[in-house]
């Protein structure tokens, strides 16, 4: 599995993975905001400063997730793997590759958003280490869905050593 950064034409890539991932959830009450973004908006995402991560094999998109970086904190966002790239390990080594960017960047934590109902997301991130510190409210659509903040501290990179 190849990582790299997305670019502004990945974002149409970007808007048909997400949807497809977040699909399955189209009947919820409400359904994720993700199944009513449009490509125009991925795309101004990413020009106004959100950053992606791609996952690929072989050519093929199986996973990404949107992050941004604001002082000591990476919040990521819209982690979507592909239906048919489920349970390979996309998405932990999406989150690892997160952790390492975060290290990079000097972030001391790494958090995000997840409805709560979804148990399989929650244990996702509780297995890779992430709390549920607390809840928040979004406005998404007309309704007001209530999600979870999940975050994980970050241990600082060990000091380079000098020397022999």
């Amino acid at each position: 599995m190849n990582l790299r950064a997305a670019t502004l034409s990945d974002a149409g890539a970007l808007f048909r993975l997400t949807h497809a991932a977040f699909l399955e959830f189209a009947s919820d009450v409400p359904p994720p905001s993700a199944l009513f973004e449009t490509e125009e908006e991925v795309l101004s995402e990413l020009e106004h400063g959100a950053r992606a991560l791609l996952a690929e094999r072989d050519g093929k998109l199986l996973g990404a997730v949107r992050y941004t970086i604001e002082r000591e904190r990476l919040h990521f966002f819209r982690l979507a793997v592909a239906p048919s790239a489920r349970r390979q390990g996309v998405a932990g080594t999406l989150l690892l590759a997160l952790e390492e960017r975060a290290k990079e960047s000097g972030c001391k934590r790494i958090n995000c958003h997840v409805r709560t109902k979804v148990l399989r997301n929650v244990q996702l991130y509780e297995h890779r280490g992430y709390a549920l510190v607390g809840d928040d409210i979004q406005v998404r659509g007309g309704f007001a869905i209530r999600v979870g903040v999940m975050e994980k501290e970050l241990s600082p990179r060990p000091p380079c050593r000098t020397g022999a």
